[in-house]
C-alpha cells in the first residue's frame, strides 16, 4: 500500500512541474523576456536549496511516464493502474508479513523430519538386533530340545 501511495504523488509532481515549465516557456515566448520575479523576504531560517533535476525519459502509450529524478529512473502510473494493482499490493504485504512465521514453521518441520529419520534408523537397528536375538534363541532352544530328546531316548 505504501508503494501505491507514492506513485500518484510522483505523477502529480511531474504534471505540476511540466505545467509550470510550459507556463514559464509560454510567458517568455509571448513577452520576449522572462516573467517578473516574485519578491522574497530573506530569512536566516530559509536556506537556498538545489533543485532536484526531473526529466521525462519516456512517455508510454498508456498515459504513464518514465521519469528521471536525480538520475534515478522511476515509472509513474495512472490512477486506473493504481486501482487495478492495489489488491495485489495488499496481498504482497500480507504475504511479506506472514513470511517469517512460515520460515519458522518450515525450520521446525525440517527438524521434526530429521528427528523422525533418526528414530526410523534407530528403530530399524533395534528390529535387526531383536531378529538376531530371536534367531539365537531359536538355535539355543532347538539345540537344548535336541539334547532333551536324545536324553529321553537313552
Amino acid at each position: 500500500m505504501k508503494i501505491l501511495m507514492r506513485a500518484p504523488i510522483v505523477a502529480l509532481i511531474v504534471a505540476a512541474m511540466m505545467t509550470f515549465f510550459v507556463t514559464v516557456s509560454n510567458a517568455q515566448a509571448s513577452t520576449g523576456h522572462p516573467p517578473r520575479a516574485v519578491q522574497s523576504v530573506e530569512s536566516p531560517a530559509l536556506q537556498t536549496q538545489e533543485a532536484t533535476p526531473i526529466r521525462v525519459v519516456e512517455a508510454l502509450p498508456d498515459g504513464e511516464f518514465v521519469v528521471s529524478i536525480a538520475g534515478v529512473e522511476q515509472r509513474t502510473i495512472t490512477s486506473n493502474h493504481a486501482r487495478r494493482i492495489a489488491p495485489n499490493l495488499q496481498e504482497l504485504e500480507r504475504l511479506m508479513e506472514a513470511r517469517p512465521l512460515n520460515e519458522q514453521q518450515i525450520a521446525q518441520l525440517r527438524l521434526a523430519l530429521d528427528l523422525s529419520k533418526r528414530d526410523r534408523t534407530l528403530t530399524a537397528s533395534k528390529i535387526a538386533a531383536e531378529h538376531a536375538r530371536a534367531a539365537n534363541f531359536r538355535l539355543v532352544y532347538e539345540g537344548e530340545n535336541g539334547l532333551h530328546l536324545q536324553a529321553e531316548s537313552l
